[in-house]
């Protein structure tokens, strides 16, 4: 399955190349004056002129933004308070690791859902103190989706993490249609 193949490359990340010193790096280049401060800022303008919320932003950082013989890979930089509209991932099938801080999902059926997944006890493996419908990535955690299951989502900074932001790192293969997100009330491809 494609997913596999793509949770294998995600598990075999050494958690070296996101130590300790790299952290600091992205969380310094995040402070006023620097390079991802300023790129998010741009960022939450754009959507600010748009209407739109400027908290809806969050920064991808390519892995050489080139196609990676089957895959793409990306770093996603989550601050603390912002999150992603609703979205879906183009027929991808794709591996997401939390690598800094934890990540909260809310995963639908597809864009029209208007309730998210509700999860038990149990459910897929899950260790649930009562039902939810929101999933806690922790620092380590890997997600994967593919065309049937589980590519529909919103994501945020969990802002009970210690951390000013969170990174996760993503990598997709096979993706065969646009990236779909819910705007307001209208859905849009990018």
């Amino acid at each position: 399955d494609d997913a596999q193949s793509v949770c294998n490359y995600v598990s075999r990340i050494p958690d070296s190349v996101f130590s300790g010193a790299n952290m600091k790096a992205i969380g310094k280049s995040l402070q006023e004056g620097g390079a991802l401060y300023a790129k998010l800022h741009e960022k939450m303008d754009q959507k600010r002129q748009s209407n739109g919320d400027p908290k809806a932003t969050y920064l991808r950082v390519g892995v050489g933004m080139q196609r990676l013989a089957w895959f793409t890979a990306v770093l996603e930089i989550w601050p603390v308070g912002h999150y992603s509209p609703k979205h879906q991932h183009g027929g991808c099938a794709g591996c997401v690791k939390v690598v800094h801080g934890s990540l909260k999902t809310k995963i639908y059926h597809d864009l029209s859902s208007i309730e998210p997944i509700m999860w038990n006890h149990g459910d897929c493996g899950l260790s649930l103190r009562k039902p939810t419908d929101e999933l806690e990535l922790e620092l380590g955690a890997i997600a994967w989706m593919n065309r049937t299951h589980w590519f529909c989502l919103e994501v945020r900074a969990s802002d009970a993490s210690e951390h000013s932001f969170a990174a996760s790192v993503h990598l997709y293969k096979s993706c065969i249609d646009q990236f779909e997100f819910v705007s307001g009330t209208t859905i849009q491809k990018n």
